[in-house]
This record gives structure tokens, C-alpha cells and sequence, in this order.
């Protein structure tokens, strides 16, 4: 019982460390910069990767602890990227192209 108790209590409290982080991937075409959809993007750390696809508008979101980032777009790694320890954070636009 004490060890599902202290499980709970570990997941809760990371949780509760969780940042709320969002960005948007863009693709140059020929009659300009548009939102992507449908782009594979990957928040990674030492520890392994959060993965999302877009959506219409181009956007993706995470639940991310604070810390040290790479953001990963369709494979190609495209920024780092620090994350505070706040409650939301916007990642700026990154291009896929």
C-alpha cells in the first residue's frame, strides 16, 4: 500500500512541476510562409523525446518539466530551447524548410 501511495505522490508532484509549452512549425511555399500540418515534432532531453503531430494551424503542445531541450521537427533537429519553470511558455515559430 505505502509504495503505490509513494507512486501516486511521485506522479502527482510531477505533474504539478509540469510547464504547459506551445509553439507552431511554419513551411516556406511559393506564395509564402504557411503553417505546417501535419509535422512530426519531438521535445527531447537526455531522458527520451515527447512526441506530437500538428494540427491544421500548425501548432503543438506539451506538458514538459523545466529544463534543458532540443526541439526535433520531422527528424531534423531545429532549436534548443530552455524551459522555465512557469506555468506557460510559447516556444517562437520554427520553419520546417
Amino acid at each position: 500500500m505505502k509504495r503505490w501511495l509513494l507512486l501516486l505522490l511521485l506522479l502527482v508532484s510531477a505533474e504539478a512541476l509540469a510547464v504547459t509549452v506551445r509553439g507552431r512549425v511554419d513551411v516556406a511555399l511559393q506564395y509564402g510562409i504557411v503553417p505546417m500540418a501535419g509535422a512530426h515534432v519531438g521535445l527531447c532531453n537526455m531522458y527520451g523525446c515527447l512526441n506530437y503531430m500538428t494540427g491544421p494551424d500548425g501548432m503543438y503542445y506539451f506538458n514538459a518539466p523545466p529544463g534543458q531541450y532540443v526541439l526535433v521537427v520531422n527528424g531534423v533537429q531545429r532549436a534548443q530551447v530552455f524551459i522555465p519553470n512557469q506555468p506557460y511558455f510559447d516556444i517562437a515559430p520554427v520553419r520546417a524548410n
